[in-house]
């Protein structure tokens, strides 16, 4: 027992001296930026520029510039705070930083031309549909159509490109759905990123395979292509595809 607990306190004692190394290494000014509310990435370019976005301000160059030696040091620092490493055979790099909520992913050569990464916040606040009515963003007849389709638990697909607010609207309709039916919902949130943030209580596990195995899809290692997951011994995605062949086109397309 005593050489146990002697193990398990060497193990907690490297990764704080790691992660005291990590913060060491990202320098007041880049802890300033994680530390900052307003920012919510943080992106260092293959030149060694870095540059942030704010909430409510486009993606902006500062004069902050980190060298090669010093960005690639970083990356391999927290590849091992991750358990992980990155290096030419294996040069890409995700994960959760230990401090602040952030979503950090890394690349060195030969995929970039130098050592890049791009750090993502969690936002600090979570912002209902009713926020983005008085903001101008909604109509207040959309807004309630989106409720109207969450309580009727209907299909919602929430698309677009990098930066358009997916994840802040995906987070909206979460809260709406909390609101309208309390947190004694059991929700299950599949992600290959973490980001979305729900105030109820989650099921974890495996993601994707556990759910294939909740649909009755079958063991993991039988399970069928996500077009046939999603319309397993599903009847409204089977009416879709006898009724309407273009949304199944459209379907197979999202997938």
């Amino acid at each position: 027992m005593s050489s146990l607990r002697s193990s398990n306190e060497t193990v907690s004692e490297l990764s704080m001296r790691l992660e005291r190394k990590l913060e060491l290494e990202f320098g007041a000014r880049l802890l300033g930026m994680l530390e900052d509310p307003k920012v919510v990435d943080i992106v260092l370019n293959d030149d060694g520029s870095i540059w942030i976005e704010k909430l409510g301000s486009p993606m902006s160059r500062t004069d902050l510039v980190v060298g090669p030696g010093r960005a690639a040091s970083l990356l391999c620092t927290v590849a091992s705070v991750l358990g992980t490493v990155i290096n030419d055979e294996s040069p890409i790099l995700e994960g959760d930083l230990p401090f602040e909520g952030a979503r950090f992913e890394g690349v060195l050569p030969p995929v970039s031309r130098g050592p890049i990464f791009a750090i993502r916040k969690l936002a600090t606040r979570i912002h209902g549909l009713d926020d983005y009515v008085r903001a101008g963003a909604l109509e207040a007849t959309d807004a309630e159509a989106l409720r109207s389709a969450v309580e009727d638990r209907l299909n919602i697909v929430v698309c677009g490109g990098t930066g358009t607010g997916k994840t802040t609207l995906a987070n909206a309709l979460l809260l709406e759905k909390l609101r309208l039916g309390g947190t004694h919902q059991r929700i299950v949130v599949l992600e290959d990123t973490p980001e979305l943030q729900c105030a109820g209580e989650i099921t974890g596990g495996d993601g994707i395979e556990a759910a294939l195995d909740v649909v009755g899809a079958g063991t993991p290692e039988k399970a069928p292509p996500p077009q046939r997951a999603l319309h397993h011994n599903n009847e409204g995605s089977e009416q879709c595809d006898k009724d309407r062949p273009h949304d199944r086109a459209a379907l197979d397309e999202v997938i």
